[in-house]
């Protein structure tokens, strides 16, 4: 399943230049894993304002207002586990964190989802 659904994924954004249906197109593809939403975005230390290093995400509004007004990019966990290794993170409610704050920014994410 996985290399047909990719194949389908990248004949599908061959077709697409706007940035709406490459994004729909992504859902797309990750809703065949199970996945309901996503962020993509430059996880580097920031520079400049949260929501200028976002370039699509599918989170839902108030969530995403939260996460970018309250500056969660510095105490996100997945962001965290991002910044220390070059690969895919799985990232589930009971990942442990020893971090209070990135512990508190998950159990507010669970109530948007």
């Amino acid at each position: 399943m996985l290399t047909a659904a990719t194949f389908e994924f990248i004949e599908d954004i061959d077709r697409h230049t706007e940035p709406s249906a490459l994004i729909a197109s992504f859902q797309k593809y990750i809703s065949k894993f199970g996945m309901v939403y996503f962020l993509v975005g430059d996880p580097r230390p920031p520079v400049g304002l949260p929501s200028e290093r976002l370039w699509a995400t599918t989170w839902p509004e108030e969530w995403l207002t939260r996460w970018t007004n309250r500056n969660y990019l510095v105490v996100d966990p997945i962001v965290r586990k991002l910044r220390m290794q070059n690969s895919p993170v799985r990232w589930g409610p009971q990942e442990p964190t020893k971090d209070a704050a990135a512990h508190a920014s998950w159990k507010r994410r669970a109530s948007f989802a």
